[in-house]
């Protein structure tokens, strides 16, 4: 990759929801940043699909804020779904 050339890009989430971050084509999921400290959950998904396979289940709360690296190759796309008041951002980039 050349200078210059943003690496990943990034997503936001500050409710609870779902984010499509890559639909269907494949990613590397680098890093979630937990910037919240109140209840709640991050789900990692491996596509887009109700039968998508969960890749991590991050419970929020004091002990679940941080930044969790996973450099993981996920084939199918990548979703994140929250609940509860959670806040942080997610990087990744499509390969």
């Amino acid at each position: 990759m050349s200078l210059g050339v943003d690496r990943y890009k990034f997503g936001t989430f500050s409710v609870a929801g779902t984010i499509t971050l890559s639909d269907g084509t494949p990613c590397v999921l680098h890093t979630i940043n937990i910037t919240d400290t109140t209840t709640g959950t991050v789900t990692v998904l491996n596509g887009t699909a109700a039968a998508a396979g969960t890749i991590a289940l991050i419970v929020n709360g004091t002990s679940g804020q941080g930044t969790y690296r996973f450099d993981t190759e996920l084939s199918t796309g990548l979703r994140i779904v929250t609940a509860g008041n959670v806040k942080g951002c997610v990087s990744y980039t499509l390969i």
